[in-house]
């Protein structure tokens, strides 16, 4: 059965390796309280928005979330407490990935040593493969749009097939997109056993913050 490995695009920051995780207070630290109004749904769209509200970016395995709803999340949070608030009774932890960033685990019965997601390091270099693409054109820079889509990859790590599981509201902008992320290329062979087709959601920047890599 083919799996999804999700991850959000969140332009604010990339994605870091494995090599750079930080301690759980220091997201905590970071933004100030923002406001949050999240019903309890299932967790996917819950995840969902609370991205679009943080820009902070979620790595996790589809089936990990599948069938767990998170619980309803109103007032002014932390990005930390807020998402730790979302995954209440969902028998999932939040384990934060450098400063803009988390992956979702299972919460041990007893404690134990976290493990990172297998593919966290390909992860980030897809993320920096696709800002890269996007931001050849004015009109795909990803500051103002949100988009999900669906990534097939050979084994160079070129994109083979490209879907739209929404659009950004203009077929022009779609269209450039699409055309854009046929020329992608990781630069790094995919992993072996990484579960296809991977799934990415770009999210507008707030404020239209610089995403795109410095013009050489």
């Amino acid at each position: 059965m083919i799996r999804d490995f999700v991850f959000a695009i969140c332009f604010a920051a990339l994605l870091v390796s494995s090599r750079n995780v930080t301690a759980a207070g220091d997201l905590g630290k970071g933004p100030g309280l923002m406001s949050f109004d999240i019903p309890a749904q299932p967790l996917a769209k819950a995840l969902e928005r609370f991205m679009g509200v943080t820009h902070v970016a979620i790595l996790t395995d589809s089936a990990l979330i599948a069938g767990r709803r998170s619980t309803a999340l109103r007032g002014r949070f932390s990005p930390d407490s807020a998402i730790r608030s979302l995954l209440t009774a969902t028998g999932l932890d939040a384990h934060p990935i450098g400063s803009d960033a988390y992956t979702l685990v299972d919460m041990p019965l007893a404690p134990q040593p976290r493990r990172l997601p297998r593919f966290i390091e390909y992860a980030a270099a897809l993320q920096w493969a696709v800002t890269s693409v996007l931001c050849q054109r004015d009109d795909t820079r990803p500051t103002h749009y949100r988009l999900v889509m669906r990534l097939w990859l050979n084994t160079a790590g070129a994109a083979t097939r490209i879907e739209f599981a929404d659009s950004t509201g203009n077929p022009r902008l779609d269209m450039a997109i699409g055309n854009a992320l046929q020329r992608l290329n990781v630069g790094v062979p995919a992993p072996a056993g990484l579960p296809q087709p991977v799934k990415l959601a770009i999210l507008p920047t707030s404020k239209g913050a610089a995403v795109c890599p410095p013009s050489r």
